[in-house]
């Protein structure tokens, strides 16, 4: 086993840590779960976010701490003078290092005006800097798998912004948008020279969506952001700001939100056929299938090929069907991608996790397409903590 199987593992079956690990992962700093945008089912606030495992020739890639759904086969996490191990299937796995990924120093710093810094950036994974303005999500019926509102309800007290309160009431985000700028310039500025982004920095702008009737709103709103930010981040940012949202309806944004600063746009459809798509997504199926697929396409023209990205759930859906939707979109200059599904509190899915198997067979397929298109994964192994996109890339699986 290396360190890439055993990601797939735990993406599949879970983990848990014994309660000398999760002491040990305290006393050391981990990362605990944020709360940011979700919260694996059963798992505390005080439970390791992401592991990082390192094979023995050193390659190391991040994973996240996803709940188990069969208690009877997951991955343990144990301590032991001074160092994790992992046991599977009764077994102690010794060819790969197992650390928790640190918790950087600014989650525990607040603005001049009391502001959280984790509740305006976050770092996903090892080296991914997200940028969130709100963190609920106002789309007119919710993603299943999704359980952003929940967890947002239990810190909406903590943030400036919410996604309802933009959508509904008039002239919100113009009455506060100075006082979030502010608040923003200073915790990315008091971020950046963390170690965690010594390697890279992967800058997202990142939220839940505003009501479908508001789209637009939330591409003037990101394209104001991403010029705000663009002068600190723009000499640190491994692919420049990576923005991570709805599509607009009207085409001129686009060109807006390329000239505000934003390098890349993310349009995740999130499942690439119907009748699944409508199943899970039934708030963007109001906008409609088509209705990405052709902002996608069109984007392409505007930020270039490879610089326009759609994501989707590994899970919702037969493999077959999504990775023939994947080579359609990459034969466009979309590059596409997949995370692993994972179960969170607020999720209302009747389905688990896909099995090692499908995992590793969806990846290896997908890295033909992403090759022979000469395309190049998102981000990094460090970065992406559910998907095996980079792992696969590299030769790892």
């Amino acid at each position: 086993m290396n360190e890439s199987l055993l990601k797939a593992i735990i993406l599949s079956k879970g983990v848990v840590f014994t309660e000398a690990a999760g002491m040990y992962a305290i006393r050391n700093k981990a990362k605990l779960q944020n709360l940011v945008y979700n919260a694996p089912i059963g798992f505390s606030h005080d439970t390791p976010q992401e592991l990082l495992l390192t094979g023995l020739d050193g390659y190391s890639v991040v994973v996240s701490c996803i709940s188990p759904h069969n208690f009877e086969d997951l991955v343990i996490i144990d301590y032991n003078n001074g160092n994790f191990f992992v046991k599977y299937q009764s077994e102690i796995i010794e060819n790969i290092k197992v650390n928790c990924v640190k918790e950087p120093t600014y989650y525990s710093l607040k603005t001049k005006e009391g502001i959280p810094f984790k509740r305006l950036i976050s770092s996903c994974g090892l080296d991914e800097l997200n940028i969130w303005p709100w963190h609920d999500c106002n789309i007119s019926k919710k993603c299943r798998f999704c359980g952003a509102n929940k967890i947002f309800s239990k810190n909406k007290n903590k943030d400036l912004l919410s996604a309802k309160e933009i959508s509904t009431i008039k002239n919100f985000w113009n009455n506060n948008k100075e006082v979030y700028f502010k608040n923003l310039k200073e915790a990315i500025s008091l971020s950046i020279g963390e170690e965690c982004f010594s390697e890279h920095m992967h800058v997202i702008l990142i939220s839940g969506n505003l009501s479908n009737d508001k789209i637009d709103i939330q591409a003037e709103i990101y394209s104001e952001i991403a010029s705000h930010i663009k002068p600190i981040v723009k000499d640190k940012a491994t692919e420049g700001i990576v923005a991570v949202t709805i599509p607009p309806q009207k085409d001129e944004l686009l060109y807006k939100m390329k000239e505000s600063g934003i390098d890349i746009v993310v349009f995740n459809l999130e499942v690439s056929n119907n009748p699944w798509f409508a199943l899970n997504c039934p708030g963007k199926a109001e906008l409609g299938r088509d209705f990405f697929i052709q902002k996608l396409i069109k984007a392409t023209h505007v930020f270039g090929e490879n610089n326009v990205w759609c994501n989707f759930v590994l899970g919702l859906e037969p493999i077959c069907q999504l990775l023939e939707f994947c080579n359609y979109l990459a034969c466009k200059g979309i590059v596409p991608s997949a995370n692993v599904l994972h179960l969170d509190q607020g999720n209302t899915l009747n389905c688990i996790p896909p099995s090692v198997d499908d995992i590793l067979c969806f990846y290896k397929e997908l890295n033909k397409i992403i090759v022979d298109k000469k395309m190049k994964p998102f981000y990094c192994e460090k970065a992406l903590r559910t998907s095996l996109t980079n792992e696969a890339y590299a030769g790892r699986i």
